[in-house]
Formats: C-alpha cells, sequence, structure tokens
C-alpha cells in the first residue's frame, strides 16, 4: 500500500511539476499554432482553387465564343458565295448545315437562323467526279 501512496505522490508531483513549468502550456501553443497553420494553409488552398475556377470558366466562355465567331464567319462565307449563284455543291451544302448545327448549339442564333434557311433552299449542283 505504501509503494502505492508514494507512486501516486511522485505523480502527482510530477504533474506538478510540468503545470507549474509551463511544459502544458507550452504543448497547448504549440497544438493551436499547428491547427492555425493548418487551417491557414487550407483557406490558401481554397481560395487558389476558386481563383483556378474562375479562370477556367472564363477561358472556356472565351474558347465558345472564338470557335462561335469563326463558326459564323464561314457561315456568312458560304451564304454570300452561292446565294448569288442560286445553287451550292451538295457537300458544300452538307457542310454548312453541320456548322449551322455546332454554331446553334453555342447559342444566339439570330442572323444565322434565315442564313441557314435560305442556304438550305438553294438547288444542289451535281457532284463532279
Amino acid at each position: 500500500m505504501d509503494d502505492t501512496n508514494s507512486m501516486t505522490g511522485i505523480l502527482v508531483s510530477i504533474a506538478s511539476l510540468l503545470i507549474s513549468s509551463g511544459f502544458l502550456a507550452g504543448v497547448l501553443k504549440y497544438l493551436t499554432n499547428r491547427i492555425n497553420e493548418s487551417d491557414r494553409l487550407r483557406n490558401e488552398s481554397m481560395e487558389r482553387a476558386a481563383r483556378t475556377h474562375e479562370e477556367d470558366v472564363k477561358r472556356q466562355e472565351a474558347l465558345e465564343r472564338g470557335v462561335q465567331a469563326l463558326l459564323r464567319d464561314r457561315l456568312i462565307e458560304i451564304h454570300d458565295d452561292y446565294c448569288p449563284k442560286n445553287e451550292i455543291p451538295l457537300h458544300v451544302k452538307d457542310n454548312f448545315d453541320n456548322l449551322y448545327q455546332q454554331y446553334h448549339a453555342l447559342g444566339k442564333n439570330g442572323v444565322m437562323d434565315s442564313f441557314h434557311d435560305e442556304v438550305m433552299e438553294l438547288p444542289t449542283t451535281p457532284e463532279a467526279h
């Protein structure tokens, strides 16, 4: 029994010494600093990911607008080349329709709808072999 009491006394003395020496406060400060650093790094990572996502969205929108502009330019070129001739080769007509379908899928059609109708109504010329 004496051994147990003296062991308990020793442990209480060690605990008191650690608490009074600031060891426990140091451990708590260390753990708090680690948690704060982890939070800071996580927040920075989330902010960086949000900026990257915004940049990706802007880049995607620019690519879509650029592709749409190129499609519109080609549609206008075909329209302006073949409507005055009042005829169009079948492969050009098919290509025009395909370009229009891709353009249409990107939205904002307006004038291109009427251009599409005009080109699709043109008679086709016989294919050269």
